[in-house]
């Protein structure tokens, strides 16, 4: 009887018998390179022979030796041990590469009885049939019939078939058919495989041939039709592409109000996820972000887009300023040297032209406060002083309070100028330090268990803001019009409010947390599914389609405009500007009283001075 090797070089070299350590090294190198291409953790060879020739146990020894010199770790098994072991592997280890040897038509259906209650999918099986002791090993393998080997959507199953030069891969769409396309050719040459393309092995395994696919989503405006209850929007499109690809039908969708979290007193995942992980649906056709937790319990297909955590807020109105923003223009120290400046200048032109006339004191100093305030408010002296140190003082004041007054406007005109994306923070810790905004996420989210269960300071600041969960959105829609209608943040992905941007009644502005993530959608731990629903992402994302379908997913438009100003919002410009009015009038009074004291003090001066002239003494 011939070895195993020595029949899988015969068939895939096409020569005469060679050398025993030549057979060995070139078995020993195509399963390696199936073994690189598939990056698994170890390779399994299970046999139906319950006992083994000295030459097949010789060549499997050495075979076994070279791929651990390889760093390749090898295990030998018969079917007998296979079927235990095999349950032990699915649920502790990672897939390994599976070598299964069928000479017989015994072996052929033992191997048949095994994988009734294996997971097909599991892991990458190679499998050789050669027909040296059992001709119709090769007839089955040549024309398989039926779905002796339990194959599934998912399963990679590439097949030797006796003196074929070629490596087959099998899977199955339906319950007694067999699917088959050719997927490398075996040569003479290092490595002894060459790989078809990876396109084209992909692009033949798409088609689902019509079959039921399940999908679920979440029963939101982002995706969710009213009238009909159907997706539309880049959801829909995305998923009409994939079904149209991959050739699978939707007849319903299965609609969920939340994401999903661990609930604890049931034990269960909730919402989408809690679908998933029950395997009640094959997809969601929602982006999820991914977190280790939730990828214990579901897989993750190929990332759709990373990006940062935003806070979002509604942006300020063009007259929606706080009663401090007119002094934010400068910063606290520029303040205090102004208002020193317009105290203590005064003073100082006071005590100069009191020291030079011997005047009144109290009515020299109301003077020169008026004509300082006065210099400040862009007015002109009424008097210009002759002595030369007030004329250099009130000179240099007057420069300054030009540049004061240049500044303060340029300042304030900027903030006027942009004031339809300012934002009310500019950091989390500024947000967490205000409090006077609320904090919302999504309704059991990760991202409120995040904040939630964090012994970070800045975390559990910013949890004493968020609302009552009873009060929080159920969806990321529902949270933007919380967002549009109350004055609160909502934490989430950049991606969502880039999906949303067609569904948010108002302008939102955001600033960044620093927090980095990636979303995905959601499919079973062992989805058949997930391969070509990879590639379809792959291809999308790389021909930029994935980008322009969200890009221009368009269901619904709100059109802005110019938004009324309420009273709120313009009660600092009213208070301010009867403040205004009000100092005004008083200073104009007092200057007024003033100016007529000053008269009558001249007018009586100049009685008493005719008079003193028409009697001398």
């Amino acid at each position: 009887m011939l070895s195993l090797t020595s029949l899988i070089l015969w068939t895939t070299c096409m020569a005469s018998p060679i050398v025993f350590s030549h057979e060995v090294t070139h078995y020993g190198s195509l399963i390696k390179n199936i073994y690189d291409k598939y990056g698994r953790t170890g390779v399994i060879i299970a046999s139906a022979t319950s006992h083994l020739s000295f030459e097949k146990t010789s060549t499997w020894h050495e075979l076994t030796g070279m791929l651990s010199n390889e760093g390749i770790s090898a295990l030998i098994i018969d079917f007998r041990q296979f079927e235990n072991r095999l349950k032990v592997y699915i649920e502790k280890t990672y897939p390994p590469l599976i070598v299964i040897d069928l000479d017989t038509v015994e072996a052929l259906h033992s191997f048949e009885i095994i994988t009734k209650n294996a997971d097909m999918s599991y892991s990458v099986w190679l499998i050789f049939f050669s027909g040296d002791v059992d001709h119709d090993v090769c007839k089955y393998c040549r024309e398989p019939h039926g779905n002796l080997f339990n194959l599934n959507f998912g399963s990679k199953a590439l097949i030797s078939c006796c003196a074929s030069k070629m490596i087959e891969e099998w899977w199955s769409t339906q319950k007694n058919h067999t699917k088959r396309q050719n997927v490398a050719r075996l040569t003479n040459e290092n490595p002894g495989i060459v790989w078809f393309s990876q396109k084209l092995i992909s692009d033949g395994r798409q088609s689902m041939d019509g079959q039921i696919l399940r999908v679920t989503a979440l029963a939101d405006l982002q995706i969710k039709n009213k009238r009909n209850k159907d997706l539309y929007g880049d959801a829909g499109k995305f998923l009409a592409a994939l079904s149209t690809v991959m050739n699978f039908t939707v007849p319903n969708i299965i609609w969920e109000k939340t994401y999903g979290a661990w609930n604890r007193e049931t034990s269960k995942w909730t919402g989408i996820l809690g679908r998933i992980h029950r395997q009640e649906a094959d997809l969601s056709i929602n982006s999820i972000v991914m977190t280790s937790e939730r990828s214990n319990i579901i897989r993750f297909t190929t990332p759709i887009m990373s990006g940062v955590y935003q806070l979002h807020f509604r942006k300020l109105d063009s007259a929606r300023f706080t009663w401090d923003a007119y002094f934010k223009v400068f910063a606290a120290d520029v303040w205090i040297v102004i208002i020193g400046l317009i105290l203590t200048a005064p003073i100082v032109l006071t005590l100069i032209e009191w020291n030079a006339r011997k005047s009144h004191f109290l009515p020299l100093l109301a003077k020169h406060y008026s004509f300082v305030w006065g210099i400040y408010c862009q007015q002109g002296l009424s008097d210009f002083p002759d002595e030369t140190p007030l004329r250099i003082i009130y000179i240099s004041l007057m420069m300054s309070a030009l540049v004061v007054s240049a500044t303060y406007g340029a300042s304030f005109m900027s903030i006027l100028a942009v004031s339809s994306s300012f934002s009310p923070f500019s950091s989390m810790e500024e947000f967490a330090g205000d409090g006077r905004y609320k904090f919302i996420v999504p309704r059991n989210s990760s991202s409120y268990y995040e904040f939630k269960n964090s012994n970070l300071t800045l975390m559990k600041k910013m949890m004493s803001l968020m609302k009552p969960v009873n009060s929080l959105p159920q969806t990321f829609v529902e949270g933007f019009q919380q967002v549009c209608k109350d004055r609160v943040a909502l934490y989430t992905h950049e991606f969502r409010k880039r999906l949303l941007s067609n569904l948010i009644p108002c302008e939102i502005t955001s600033i960044n947390t620093g927090k980095m993530e990636t979303v995905a959608m959601i499919v079973p731990r062992n989805s058949p599914y997930i391969e070509p629903i990879n590639h379809f992402i792959q291809e999308l994302t790389f021909e930029g389609i994935f980008r322009k379908l969200v890009k221009n997913s368009n269901p619904q438009h709100y059109e802005y405009g110019f938004q009324p100003a309420h009273l709120q919002g313009i009660t600092p410009l009213i208070v301010v500007w009867i403040s205004g009015v009000l100092i005004a009038s008083f200073i104009f009074i007092f200057e007024r009283t003033s100016y007529l004291s000053t008269q009558e003090s001249h007018i009586r001066n100049r009685r008493g001075t005719k008079n003193n002239a028409k009697h001398p003494h």
